[in-house]
């Protein structure tokens, strides 16, 4: 149900903005995307995996301990996409890129302040919180960004959208 939902929320999502949105504008997110999807499957660190299976993975210490890891991983990801975003901007002949990556990338700080307790329920198989947690996060980043495409007509509110998105996963309680 989560991940048709998921697909179902994308899909709707994607066949709105094709109608407000030029096609060149998905040809560049999709630069950026591939240059963030790179960073964060480079710098994986195993931090969920850790707690899903460590013995200690429902002491507050070693929660703690992954999400300070978690929040330092997020920097890092947001600080190397702005070393690259210059480089990619010339590579790419798309001077856009030079503001827009280390933009969207800030959602990695975002996402690395993540509670621990996203941690906690994943350790505990407690897939209903965690699917609604993700679900109510996606159409609430959906609708943002919709509406931000809608009023605004740019590049630039689609990184705002998925910025404003992951803070919307923040504030929700699991």
């Amino acid at each position: 149900m989560g991940f048709g939902g998921s697909q179902f929320v994308r899909l709707l999502s994607n066949l709105l903005l094709t109608r407000l949105l030029l096609p060149e504008v998905f040809g560049v997110m999709a630069l950026v995307q591939v240059v963030l999807q790179g960073l964060q499957m480079l710098s994986d660190a195993g931090i969920s995996t850790s707690v899903v299976r460590s013995n200690q993975g429902d002491d507050p210490d070693y929660l703690n301990t992954a999400w300070t890891l978690q929040v330092i991983r997020g920097v890092l990801i947001w600080f190397v996409s702005c070393v690259l975003a210059y480089p990619m901007s010339i590579i790419y002949e798309a001077p856009e890129l030079l503001g827009l990556i280390p933009v969207v990338g800030f959602s990695a700080v975002i996402r690395g302040l993540n509670s621990s307790a996203v941690l906690s329920h994943r350790r505990h198989i407690h897939l209903k919180r965690i699917i609604i947690w993700q679900l109510i996060g996606q159409i609430l980043t959906t609708l943002i960004t919709i509406l931000a495409v809608w009023h605004y007509r740019s590049i630039w509110a689609i990184a705002m959208g998925g910025c404003c998105g992951c803070t919307n996963k923040l504030s929700f309680i699991v």
